[in-house]
């Protein structure tokens, strides 16, 4: 779920976040560059970095083989000549010995041990260029929170930011889509929600984000969350937005990417308190239907031939039929292992040039989609949206990118349709011709191509958010 390992498959895309202020230690500023012997001979190369100005150091790991640059160090521990450095973004710590110009000890992650050394080094790394995402110092209060929600014991967290001397202003909870996130909802090499978050926070607005719980630097369990706990987890960060001295408690919003959306209008729904709701790329049908849509709009973009296509739906169809007719994991999976026979051949003939295109490779099983058999995602995917929707009192601004191929440019028409028919005034559907589902302005508008953008958002997007919130508020 676009994380990084450094055994086995070494996916891609993965989250980072931003550093917190640390105190000095052994470790001296600048670039330590190395390797994580993966196996004997078979090395991976990183970087540790840590940076310092008048307010303090910052820490940042970064995957140099994969692209992959600034996942945030949050927690910094010393003991003697030897450091702990946890980079929650992707769930692993560094343990390390340090001298003036080596660092020797091990990569550790879900419990594998790496061996890892690090030199002091005088390169420059070379980032792919992000010109939106801040730079330090801020000028604005940037203040890292811990926020609990005690009925599960879950401790969720997060950045809040705010206008220096901030006192009872609108406030806004990001709420990020599918997958676990982190708070800056880092994905493709992009960081978004730090980037909209620092734009709303210089224009005069208080702004939290928060790791998705079991994510990060949160505790509890993503695997095993529903639509309906994060939207609860959300909840609990409305509640604590109320009481801060630098929020009016009347004017909270929120806004929500893509899955996000979802939790969103859950929470909406059920939230009479909540001032605004900003949907980004959020859905009018259910996850199932968002899947099968999505893929075929992927692959068709990719070259996949007709026949694949139908076959891959055909798959997921059959896939959703059994978990839906059954009850619980175990009778999901018997029931897909059987119908998944004739598919299997299929499969099979189409070849294995087509099973590449639509990133199916014979044969598959029902171990094949054991992330969609649990219970958490059994009611995501057959959840409809809609429900909620038509509960939504408040004024609602929906964007959406026309170019967005995974949720299709007419959720945006549906969201609106299903709004309740005596909506606030203000209540927008706002639509973007050259812009992807991150609301980037792309030229070939694949997925693979997020990346290759510098643009995280674009300024338009952020302008049609602050001009809408001061609408609502005249």
């Amino acid at each position: 779920m676009n994380r990084i390992y450094f055994a086995g498959l070494l996916i891609l895309f993965s989250f980072s976040g931003r550093g917190q202020l640390a105190a000095e230690n052994i470790l001296k500023a600048g670039v330590w560059k190395g390797a994580v012997e993966i196996s004997p001979g078979r090395n991976f190369a990183i970087a540790l970095e840590k940076l310092s100005n008048k307010e303090g150091y910052r820490y940042f790991f970064h995957s140099i083989d994969q692209n992959s640059y600034n996942f945030a160090i949050r927690k910094v521990e010393q003991e003697g000549d030897s450091l702990r450095l946890r980079i929650g973004s992707i769930n692993a710590d560094m343990v390390l010995t340090v001298n003036d110009t080596v660092a020797v000890g091990f990569f550790i992650q879900r419990s594998m041990r790496f061996s890892l050394v690090l030199k002091k080094s005088d390169q420059v790394l070379n980032k792919p260029p992000r010109p939106q995402e801040p730079i330090y110092p801020l000028p604005y209060v940037e203040e890292e929170v811990t926020i609990e929600n005690k009925k599960e014991g879950i401790l969720l967290a997060g950045t809040i930011t705010y206008p220096r001397k901030a006192k009872n202003r609108t406030a806004i909870l990001l709420i990020p889509g599918s997958g676990p996130s982190d708070r800056d909802q880092s994905i493709f090499g992009h960081k978004n929600f730090l980037v909209l978050a620092d734009q709303l926070t210089r224009s005069g607005y208080v702004v939290l984000r928060v790791d998705d719980r079991g994510t990060g630097y949160s505790t509890g369990n993503y695997e095993t969350a529903t639509i309906k706990d994060f939207a609860v987890d959300a909840q609990i960060c409305l509640y604590y937005l109320q009481n801060r001295k630098e929020v009016n408690p009347s004017r909270i919003g929120v806004l929500g990417h893509s899955l996000g959306a979802d939790i969103a209008q859950y929470l909406a729904a059920n939230s009479p308190n909540l001032n605004f709701v900003i949907l980004m790329a959020g859905s009018g049908e259910t996850l199932s239907q968002t899947i099968l849509r999505q893929t075929e709009a992927i692959y068709q973009q990719k070259g996949a031939s007709p026949e694949a296509i139908a076959l891959n739906s055909e798959i997921l169809q059959t896939v959703f039929s059994s978990i839906q007719e059954t009850s619980g994991r175990e009778a999901a999976a018997g029931k897909l292992t059987n119908a998944l026979v004739p598919l299997n051949e299929k499969l099979k003939a189409i070849g294995e040039e087509q099973q590449a295109l639509i990133e199916t490779k014979y044969p598959i099983t029902a171990r094949s989609f054991s992330n969609l058999l649990s219970d958490a995602m059994r009611f995501d995917l057959f959840y409809d949206p809609k429900t909620s929707i038509s509960k939504i009192r408040q004024p609602v601004l929906i964007l959406q990118g026309e170019k967005d191929i995974q949720v299709l440019p007419d959720n945006a028409d549906a969201i609106l349709q299903a709004l309740p028919a005596q909506k606030p005034a203000a209540t927008r559907l706002v639509k973007y011709p050259s812009l992807n589902h991150l609301f980037q302005t792309c030229t070939t508008c694949t997925v693979t191509e997020y990346q290759e953008l510098e643009e995280t958002i674009a300024p338009v997007v952020v302008a049609d958010i602050i001009n809408w919130i001061k609408l609502i508020h005249k």
